[in-house]
């Protein structure tokens, strides 16, 4: 009855995911646990509130004995390292009409509107008591890529530091705040009535659970995106086999190149030397380090931005986050000054390169996961060279 699957899920928690409540009471008169907590932190009472269902199935939960409150944290290996908690709050079942609001075509129609509104009465900034949108997908989370939050509180905390009640806190304004002395990390709770009718979610900013803009900038990102492929098609649909464009989607690149910048990439580049930002398919050895950690896995079609620092021949090594390329410190060390960057600390053991590969890392180079970890990438992974910025307008030009 409470047997597990791979992720610690009980066959409660699928029926309530599903919303099916007669199997669920078949299953609660059977003994199931209405506890349990699965290893991305949810029990069944946060599956159930993900549909129209969701009140039913909660009172079936709530009669078998299931608090109408708490909150459960997502082991930080689940999430990169990073600090994930779900809130569950007591609420009152919802009306068929604020369900249809949430899941049917007019809850589609308000969204888009409020998104409308949005982009014009809210500041261009990322801040509480704002709302933002979320820049990566984590269902567990209740975390959907290019979904409206609203921004309940921004905080620091103690980084890398496990959960604890009475944990200290620093109250933060917007993204750029500047951290307290010491190690923290800046979090954010956000809510949502469509993806977390439960209740809300804490979770680190900078991990790929989170990475918030706000509305204004999603939405002119977006504008300007649709209107340069748009451009593209009608006017240079033969430099497509030459050029093609990115998005940067984290911050590993910074302060070079910042996260929801766009640039232009010359493909196949005839070769590519020390000092040059290379687009690349993720290698064997990175896709292993992705699922080892727990991260989300990645898609289809996913490229990756990196640094060259290394060609066939050299050797590259590190101590204390300080890299050398044939015995001599590198010429291509990235500039320090970015909010968002962390120093270095690893020490990368001798690393020689064979014909055919290449040494890449970011230049945010104490939050990049990259050759210092996953070793060599291949020279056949190389999609092409990034050439220029083209947005945002202001920092229109060449990247090097």
């Amino acid at each position: 009855m409470n047997e597990l699957d791979s992720v610690g899920s009980t066959a409660l928690m699928h029926c309530a995911e599903q919303q099916r409540p007669q199997a669920l009471a078949e299953l609660l008169r059977g003994g199931a646990c209405v506890h349990a907590i699965n290893a991305w932190g949810w029990d069944a009472a946060l599956y159930a509130s993900l549909g129209r269902r969701g009140d039913v199935l909660r009172a079936q939960l709530m009669d078998a004995g299931l608090p109408a409150a708490g909150s459960h944290v997502v082991p930080p290996a689940m999430l990169g390292g990073a600090h994930g908690r779900l809130v569950r709050r007591a609420r009152p079942p919802k009306t068929e009409t604020e369900l249809e609001a949430m899941f049917g075509i007019r809850g589609l129609l308000d969204s888009g509107a409020q998104s409308i509104k949005d982009m014009t009465d809210c500041p261009s900034d990322v801040r509480a008591g704002g709302v933002a949108i979320a820049g990566a997908s984590c269902e567990r989370l209740g975390l959907y890529a290019g979904q409206r939050y609203s921004i309940a509180s921004l905080f620091w905390r103690p980084a890398n530091a496990p959960f604890t009640p009475d944990e200290p806190r620093v109250a933060a304004q917007t993204l750029s705040d500047a951290p307290p002395s010491g190690d923290w990390e800046l979090c954010a709770e956000l809510l949502s009535q469509r993806w977390m009718p439960w209740g809300s979610t804490e979770v680190s900013v900078g991990a790929d659970a989170a990475r918030l803009r706000s509305v204004r900038a999603e939405l002119f990102g977006s504008i300007a995106v649709a209107l340069g492929v748009a451009a593209v098609w009608l006017v240079a649909l033969p430099a497509l086999t030459v050029v093609s464009f990115a998005y940067v989607p984290s911050d590993s690149m910074a302060p070079t190149l910042e996260r929801g910048d766009a640039v232009v990439v010359s493909l196949h580049p005839p070769a590519v030397a020390v000092g040059d930002i290379v687009l690349f398919e993720p290698p064997p050895q990175l896709i292993k380090v992705i699922a080892a950690a727990g991260a989300p896995p990645l898609r289809s079609g996913d490229r990756f931005l990196k640094r060259v620092v290394g060609v066939a021949g050299d050797t590259l090594s590190a101590q204390h986050g300080v890299v050398s390329r044939n015995g001599a410190l590198e010429l291509h060390a990235p500039a320090g000054g970015c909010a968002r960057c962390k120093p270095a600390s690893y020490d990368w053991k001798p690393l020689t390169l064979e014909p055919g590969q290449l040494a890449v890392l970011g230049d945010n180079r104490g939050g990049s996961t990259d050759s210092h970890v996953w070793g060599a990438l291949d020279t056949e992974r190389i999609v092409g060279r990034v050439i220029w910025r083209w947005w945002p307008l202001e920092r229109f030009g060449d990247v090097r």
